[in-house]
């Protein structure tokens, strides 16, 4: 996440980085007997109804609990909570075992949604998230398309909370050139006990696709501190929304993750309309250094219409926008 948040609003997507809701808890019921390949020592699951076909699996009032071993957090876990968790795909003929194929891409990608929106790391989660990447590959290069929900979710720190009220994914078979298209929304987000959540998305959007191939690769680097180096993960990001109110962000552009951020390079192109309106809420909520950020990025900024716009790129560990270099804000 280091490449996207000098990149101005990239921030959006990361902002959800520190959420979470107080989540309940619930019971476990006899559906919890069946057998989950999901380590206990990368996370817990709960739920009060499981239901499973050939076609996917839903999850009722699902709980999953991950641990976390921060000091300052005094093992706070973090938490994850829906109402409905719920994974829907196109039959595929390969599967001697649909259903519990199904139900260990379910949780994993229930995993891969917390440790992405808080940035958190378990590295007793990165080979078996590997391995249910692998499945997914194997399952997208069938040319067949997967869809996973999440509806009234929660997921929490303790206190801190961020509330959706919808999230989707939704992964596309491979295509010619063997890239997997994916689609990414985050609907009703809602912020508690969160620092200066005014200035987060009430909604965001992603449309990228990513080589198939890397989709192991990339949610085993979800469980681990650092990837390796020879490992690169190829991500082109064609549409990205979020908003709030009048503020609103778009982008597109392309990125080439490593194990090495150094090596990591990234371009795209942005634009944030009504930018006065959020240096404005900067300013009135005494947050100098990113008032000023923002201000610096609007002297280098473009000016079309009502948006602000940038043309960024990231390579040898600098930022340039719109073709100044500015080293100084990756700090």
């Amino acid at each position: 996440m280091r490449i996207l948040l000098p990149i101005l609003f990239f921030l959006t997507l990361h902002t959800t980085a520190h959420a979470a809701s107080l989540s309940q808890t619930t019971a476990p019921t006899t559906a919890q007997k069946e057998q989950s390949s999901l380590p206990q020592t990368c996370a817990r699951i709960r739920y009060t109804k499981l239901s499973t076909t050939e076609k996917g699996v839903s999850y009722r009032n699902l709980t999953l609990t991950i641990p976390s071993l921060n000091a300052s957090q005094q093992h706070t876990p973090y938490r994850l909570h829906a109402v409905q968790m719920q994974l829907t795909a196109q039959p595929f003929s390969s599967l001697s075992h649909p259903k519990e194929v199904f139900r260990n891409m379910a949780e994993a990608a229930s995993v891969a949604l917390v440790l992405s929106l808080t940035g958190h790391h378990n590295a007793a989660c990165a080979h078996w998230l590997e391995k249910q990447g692998q499945q997914a590959w194997r399952l997208l290069i069938e040319g067949k398309n997967m869809a996973f929900s999440w509806n009234a979710a929660t997921i929490s720190l303790g206190k801190a909370a961020l509330g959706l009220k919808s999230a989707q994914l939704i992964l596309q078979g491979s295509t010619h050139d063997k890239r997997s298209e994916a689609s990414l929304a985050f609907n009703g987000l809602e912020y508690h006990n969160i620092a200066y959540e005014e200035f987060f998305p009430a909604q965001a959007h992603v449309t990228f696709s990513i080589p198939a191939s890397e989709l192991p690769t990339f949610l085993s680097t979800l469980g681990t501190t650092t990837a390796k180096a020879d490992q690169a993960i190829h991500i082109h990001i064609t549409d990205l929304n979020a908003s709030r109110e009048d503020i609103a962000l778009h982008g597109y552009g392309q990125a080439t993750f490593t194990g090495d951020m150094r090596s990591s390079t990234a371009s795209g192109h942005l634009e944030i309309s009504h930018l006065e309106a959020l240096i404005a809420l900067t300013r009135a909520e005494r947050q100098m250094n990113l008032m000023a950020a923002l201000v610096l990025a609007r002297l280098v900024s473009h000016y079309t219409n009502t948006a602000n716009t940038w043309n960024t790129a990231w390579k040898n560990d600098v930022l340039t926008v719109n073709g100044f270099p500015l080293p100084s804000l990756i700090k």
